[in-house]
C-alpha cells in the first residue's frame, strides 16, 4: 500500500471540487483532486457518447452556465488564459405555446416586456414589476452566494449589506415571495395563458411548482436579467478543461478512475483517505463535494456520528417529491424545426425551449409524485444545446428534459 502526502484532499472532480482546488492551490496548499469516474467533470461533461453518431458531442447534464456568472470566479481563476470561451445565447429561454405564440426571455427585461406587450399589455406591465423585484431580490442573493459564513470577506459582506439597503423598501415583498409557492406567484400577477405557462416552465426547471419556496426558482429570471446566462464554447468540458489546466499550472494533482472508500480519522481528527485500490493519500483536510448523505455515512467510518447526528443526515431531503429531472439525448442528421412558432429575428434553435402549458406542468409534478408517468408531451422543457455546431455540417445535438418518478 503506497501513502503520498498533501495538504487538501478534494473528493470529486467536478466544477465545484476544481473551483475549490484551485483557490487553495493559489494559497500555497498541497492539495489532489480525486475523481471516481475516468474523466474529470461531473456534471459538467461533455463527449462523445453515441458510438452511431461519433461526432456528435453530448452534454449529459448541465447546459448553460448560470449561477457561476453571479461571481467572481472566471476572473480570480483567470480562466480565459486557459482556454475557457462563453457565447451568450439571447434570448436564453423561450416558451412555445399550443396557440402558436413564443414567450422569449432576453437578457435585457425591457426586451422580455415588448415581447408580452404584443398579445398582452396587461402582463408586460406585470413581468417589469417583476422583473425589477426578481432584480433586487438577486443583487442580495448574487453577493450572499460568495460569502463564507465561517469567515466572511467585508468587501463581498458590504455588497449583500447594500443590495439589502437598496431594497430596503421592498423587503416585506421579498419575504412574501420567497415563502410563496411558484403558482401562487404566478396567478397573483399574469392572466395570459402563454406567460403564465412560460414562467411555469421556468420554475419548474428547479423542482415542484406548488411547494413553499418554490418561487425562488424564479432566480433564474434575475440573474438572466442582471449577470446573464452563457455557454462555454466547446460544450460544458470547456469549462471542467480550463479549471484543470488551471489547476495543475499552479501545482495541484488529479487522480482519476479510483473512488475514495473512506476519510482516514484519529480520533476525531481528519488524516486522509484510503482509495479503492489499497493506496492512502494523508492530508491535514478533506473536503468532499459528495451528496450529504454520501460524506457523512458512506465515506465516514461508522460509529463517528452520534445516533441523534445520523438520524438527522438520513433524514436530509433527497427528491423528496418523488420526482427528478430526466434529459434525453438525441444525435439527428437534420436541423430541428419548430414548425407554427416564429419569432422576428430569432432562431427557436438556439434558446433552451420550454413546452406544457401550466395545467401539464402542475399535471406533470403530482402525476409523477405518485409514482407514474407522464408522456413526452408534457415534457417541462426541450433544449438545444451546445453554440458551436458538431463539425458535421448537417448533424445537430438535441436534448428533451422531464419530470419523473425518482424511486
Amino acid at each position: 500500500m503506497s501513502t503520498s502526502q498533501c495538504d487538501v484532499a478534494i473528493i470529486g472532480g467536478g466544477h465545484n471540487g476544481l473551483v475549490a482546488g484551485n483557490y487553495l492551490v493559489r494559497r500555497g496548499h498541497r492539495v489532489i483532486v480525486i475523481e471516481a469516474a475516468p474523466a474529470l467533470g461531473g456534471m459538467t461533461t461533455s463527449g462523445h457518447f453515441f458510438p452511431e453518431a461519433p461526432e456528435h458531442v453530448m452534454h449529459p447534464c448541465a447546459v448553460d452556465v448560470i449561477m457561476m456568472n453571479a461571481t467572481t470566479i472566471e476572473r480570480d481563476l483567470c480562466l480565459g488564459q486557459y482556454g475557457y470561451r462563453t457565447v451568450r445565447p439571447d434570448p436564453s429561454y423561450a416558451h412555445v405555446h399550443p396557440d402558436g405564440t413564443v414567450v422569449a426571455f432576453w437578457n435585457d427585461p425591457r426586451r422580455t416586456v415588448e415581447n408580452i406587450r404584443r398579445f398582452s399589455p396587461q402582463d408586460a406591465s406585470a413581468y417589469l414589476e417583476f422583473a425589477e423585484l426578481l432584480t433586487t431580490l438577486s443583487s442580495i442573493a448574487g453577493p450572499g452566494m460568495n460569502l463564507q459564513m465561517s469567515r466572511p470577506d467585508p468587501g463581498t459582506l458590504m455588497k449583500a449589506v447594500r443590495g439589502v439597503f437598496r431594497g430596503r423598501k421592498r423587503l416585506r415583498e421579498i419575504v412574501g415571495f420567497a415563502t410563496a409557492t411558484a403558482l401562487q406567484v404566478v396567478d397573483e400577477r399574469f392572466t395570459h395563458p402563454a406567460v403564465r405557462s412560460a414562467l411555469m416552465g421556468m420554475a419548474a426547471s428547479a423542482g415542484s411548482v406548488d411547494k413553499p419556496g418554490s418561487s425562488l426558482a424564479f432566480l433564474l429570471l434575475g440573474f438572466l436579467h442582471t449577470t446573464g446566462i452563457t455557454r462555454p464554447v466547446g460544450g460544458m468540458a470547456a469549462l471542467t478543461g480550463a479549471l484543470a489546466k488551471s489547476f495543475t499550472a499552479h501545482g495541484g494533482q488529479i487522480s482519476t478512475g479510483v473512488a475514495v472508500e473512506e476519510v482516514h480519522l484519529s480520533g476525531t481528527a481528519v488524516r486522509g483517505v484510503r482509495l479503492e485500490d489499497g493506496r492512502s493519500i494523508g492530508a491535514r483536510a478533506v473536503l468532499s463535494t459528495a451528496d450529504p448523505h454520501t460524506t457523512l455515512i458512506s465515506l465516514l467510518p461508522e460509529g463517528i456520528l452520534d445516533r441523534a447526528t445520523t438520524a438527522r443526515v438520513e433524514h436530509i431531503p433527497a427528491n423528496g417529491d418523488g420526482v427528478s429531472p430526466f434529459k434525453v439525448d438525441l444525435a439527428l442528421s437534420s436541423r430541428v424545426t419548430v414548425p407554427g412558432h416564429t419569432l422576428d429575428g430569432v432562431d427557436l434553435r438556439v434558446p433552451v425551449l420550454m413546452l406544457g402549458t401550466v395545467e401539464e406542468v402542475v399535471d406533470s409534478f403530482t402525476v409523477a409524485a405518485r409514482g407514474r408517468f407522464r408522456t413526452i408531451r408534457r415534457c417541462g422543457c426541450a433544449s438545444r444545446p451546445g453554440p458551436i455546431p458538431p463539425r458535421r455540417p448537417q448533424a445537430r445535438t438535441a436534448s428533451t428534459c422531464t419530470r419523473l418518478p425518482c424511486r
